[in-house]
């Protein structure tokens, strides 16, 4: 069967916009339930310090790897978007 109006033919309907919306929302709060927690970047940190020598000073250095480190671990995961869940 044919639209007669284009426009119509196009547009997604309540359900379809309501699946999306749900689907998105869902993939938002898994995405962001990801993050390191604190408690696992405090973790890391003090793993890569202690493997570099237990140097004096540089604990945010630290940190900010042991953050950078988890997140991409995350990312390395097979990627997850709302597409595929």
């Amino acid at each position: 069967m044919r639209c007669r109006v284009q426009a119509r033919c196009l547009a997604p309907t309540r359900a379809e916009i309501g699946r999306t919306t749900a689907t998105a929302q869902r993939w938002m709060e898994e995405t962001r339930m990801s993050e390191p927690t604190e408690q696992e970047i405090k973790n890391r940190a003090y793993e890569l310090w202690e493997r570099n020598g237990r140097p004096k000073g540089k604990e945010e250095e630290f940190w900010r790897l042991a953050e950078q480190e988890l997140r991409n671990e995350d990312k390395s995961s097979p990627v997850r978007t709302p597409d595929t869940l």
